[in-house]
């Protein structure tokens, strides 16, 4: 995205946000499984999080849910 925003899975399977000019933490999101793939969406605003049983969308400034998509099958 636009702008300083990182994120990071970490070793203990948690997803680890930062912001900012320098970098600094804002958020830790706690996703059921392992994750699969994650992705910004183009204007740096949502992260997608991908797991083998859902997709969940967070707010990427703040670390907030914003939609959770279980999959079928």
């Amino acid at each position: 995205p636009q702008g300083a925003r990182l994120a990071l899975l970490g070793s203990d399977n948690k997803v680890h946000l930062y912001s900012g000019d320098p970098l600094r933490p804002v958020a830790l999101h706690d996703p059921r499984g392992s994750l699969t793939g994650m992705a910004f969406s183009p204007d740096g605003k949502r992260l997608a999080l991908g797991s083998a049983d859902s997709t969940i969308v967070l707010d990427a400034e703040g670390g907030a849910p914003q939609a959770t998509f279980p999959h079928q099958g």
